[in-house]
């Protein structure tokens, strides 16, 4: 059911959340007893309006320590973040962040050095393959795209299709049996 707000109850909202957690409530804290962020936006223009307005500072990281989250996130995937990545991990500030102080997630890895997070890795044909071969025998079935898009040691399915032309092409030049496709 839809809920009608005022700007006086948002900020009231804000207040006793941060008296709450002892600090300005982040994005990652509403909707827990408070409006959504979107609601925030809607009512105050930005979220960071929304806190000025209930007198509570807005969290602002440096140029540094976002490059210092890029750099963990990095080391922790072994590759640079995709922009889900970084959405989906509560100890990260949100893309948007990234994208408004650097222009886009692409600039800020730049921004870090290709020494601190280097570029997507580059594959042979015969080591696709091999992955392909170790993940069959390790699942006991041939892979299906949701199987390698799950781990996250492997490549996409894209990646795959890009060096042989699909995924079920990938899976022959494997010596696996190739997956039937759905007809919708």
């Amino acid at each position: 059911m839809f809920k009608k707000y005022t700007k006086e109850i948002l900020i009231e909202q804000l207040r006793k959340k941060a008296e709450e957690l002892g600090r300005t409530p982040t994005r990652k804290d509403l909707g827990q007893g408070v409006a959504a962020q979107q609601t925030y936006v809607d009512y105050f223009g930005t979220y960071g309006a929304a806190l000025r307005a209930a007198g509570l500072v807005p969290h602002h990281k440096t140029i540094p320590e976002l490059q210092e989250q890029l750099r963990k996130k990095c080391q922790e995937l072994g590759r640079p973040p995709r922009r889900r990545d970084i959405r989906n991990d509560a100890n990260m500030v949100g893309p948007h962040v990234f994208e408004h102080r650097f222009g886009s997630i692409a600039e800020a890895l730049k921004s870090i050095g290709e020494d601190e997070c280097p570029k997507y890795q580059r594959w042979s044909k015969k080591e696709l393959i091999e992955m392909l071969q170790k993940k069959a025998i390790a699942i006991g079935k041939t892979p299906t795209t949701v199987d390698i898009n799950r781990d996250r040691a492997m490549p996409r399915v894209n990646t795959f299709a890009r060096y042989f032309g699909s995924h079920n092409q990938a899976l022959a030049a494997a010596g696996l049996k190739p997956n039937k496709t759905k007809r919708r």
